[in-house]
């Protein structure tokens, strides 16, 4: 008897064992068959699948102080203000979201050449009481052009660099006539030509001017102070200046009409180097003041220098004088004074910029037309006047 509980106890341990799991497991399966038709109904809602939200976009650099930030845009969280180490100037180009480093800018310009030595004639009113002479100028007059540009930034220290091509194509014109019956008598003497071509009631004169200037240089762009931002730059400057300039006197002899007409031309081509300094003064609201100034030295060749005159009177014959291969060195200056006001857009992804400004430009020694003041051509002058430039400009430029 005690052998054979010996030999079952191990099968009846293993028999309880098999027992109490199978009521447990039904016990558990009976609490979740009774809760689960009064959880059913609120669960159900819940249980629905949401889309997970986007992720944000790859974070970008912070743009340069000051800027613009967008607090309702969770992709877009403020960037805090950087700490300015005293030992270096911190870049101050404009600096946009995930950027290209790239700008484009265009200008529209309403400027006044005026040059100097282009007086059409000598008014002489004095009669038989001595010289009283009056010098007839040239009249000049405000003409449109344009400007185009595009820049690109540097990894490299925060360089960048800019070019520009300036269009200024225009003609002046301008007259002016006496009486050779009133009293006294009044008369207009020539100031060009190669001979002495006697005196007339009237003269016209039209002054043709075409300049293309295209420039580049490479800058760098950083805080001097907290309002204040400066833009060193070298580069080179390249300029095509042409001019034509035709004088028309008249005047009637014995019913018969005098014609005495007399053109110059000049052309030159330029090429030099250039440096300058670029200004900015914040103000407050992203409007600042700014002041630009540059200078260069233009290695200039002279393709071409001619003048022709043709008299209708008997006796005097027609001239034509060239010259060409005329090299010289000459110096230019650009002053420049503004307002601007420049915004970001899109978060960050782009910067709008306005500018109007008074621009001042001298090229230097520009005036080629050569004046004879004998009825021989071998007696002449060359004044070289000044060529300068004045107005307004208007620009508009993208960063992105």
């Amino acid at each position: 008897m005690l052998n054979l509980l010996k030999k079952s106890t191990p099968w009846m341990v293993a028999s309880l064992f098999v027992a109490t799991s199978v009521f447990g497991q039904q016990s558990t399966n009976a609490a979740q068959n009774s809760c689960a038709p009064k959880c059913a109904p609120k669960c159900e809602p819940k249980c629905e699948p949401k889309c997970p939200p986007k992720p944000c976009p790859k974070p970008c650099p912070q743009p340069t102080p000051p800027t613009q930030v967008c607090p309702a845009d969770p992709c877009c969280p403020p960037w805090s203000t950087p700490v300015l180490n005293a030992a270096y100037n911190y870049p101050a180009r404009v600096q946009t979201r995930c950027p290209w480093d790239l700008n484009f800018d265009l200008s529209f310009i309403y400027w006044q050449p005026v040059q100097e030595n282009m007086e059409l004639g000598m008014i002489d009113n004095g009669g038989n009481t001595g010289w009283h002479e009056k010098l007839i100028n040239q009249d000049f007059d405000f003409k449109p052009g344009f400007k185009i540009g595009m820049g690109g930034n540097y990894d490299h220290d925060g360089w960048d660099s800019r070019f520009q091509y300036t269009w200024f194509h225009n003609t002046q014109s301008n007259s002016e006539s006496v009486s050779s019956t009133a009293s006294p008598a009044e008369f207009i003497y020539a100031l060009r030509g190669p001979q002495s071509s006697g005196s007339f009631t009237s003269v016209s004169q039209n002054w043709k001017l075409n300049m293309d200037i295209a420039e580049f240089d490479l800058g760098r762009s950083y805080y001097v102070g907290t309002k204040l931002t400066f833009r060193p730059n070298f580069g080179v400057r390249a300029a095509w200046i042409g001019q034509k300039l035709n004088t028309k006197y008249t005047s009637t002899v014995a019913n018969a009409l005098d014609v005495y007409t007399i053109s110059g031309k000049s052309s030159s081509w330029g090429v030099g180097a250039k440096a300058g300094l670029n200004t900015n003064w914040m103000i407050c609201s992203d409007f600042r003041l700014f002041g630009n100034a540059e200078a260069d030295l233009l290695f200039t060749k002279y393709t071409s220098l001619s003048m022709n005159s043709a008299h209708t009177a008997v006796g005097l014959l027609p001239a034509s004088i060239k010259q060409s291969k005329v090299y010289a060195v000459k110096p230019h200056i650009d002053l420049e004074l503004g307002l601007g006001w420049g915004t970001y857009l899109d978060c960050n992804n782009y910067y709008w910029d306005f500018a109007l400004s008074y621009e001042f430009q001298v090229f230097f020694d520009q005036n080629m037309f050569r004046n004879f003041t004998s009825s021989s051509p071998t007696y002449s002058n060359m004044p070289n006047g000044n060529l300068y430039l004045n107005g307004l400009t208007f620009t508009t430029k993208l960063d992105f």
